[in-house]
């Protein structure tokens, strides 16, 4: 029933932790050494994919911000799958 808004909602919190990892200048690399995680589970994270409470605590005190900063819109447009892009390209006529 709500399957779509669910997922549509930790697409949201993994584009978050992206967002606060990167301002604080760490690398994926960086922050899963500091959590002694496998980079892997990093970007399965910044995915919005297994995703727990647990592991936003863990990550919310890593970072040094509050749980609720992975809840709020992301700052990054969502990518635009399917989207034609207007191109404002100019020839010079020979």
């Amino acid at each position: 029933m709500f399957k779509k808004q669910i997922d549509a909602r930790l697409q949201n919190i993994g584009r978050r932790i992206g967002e606060i990892r990167a301002a604080k200048g760490l690398t994926q690399a960086k922050l899963a050494e500091k959590l002694d995680r496998s980079l892997d589970m990093v970007q399965v994270w910044e995915r919005g994919n297994g995703v727990t409470v647990r592991t936003l605590l863990l990550l919310a005190m890593t970072l040094e911000v509050s749980i609720v900063e992975f809840f709020k819109i992301p700052k990054t447009p969502k990518p635009s799958a399917g989207r034609p892009i207007k191109l404002k390209t100019k020839f010079k006529k020979r």
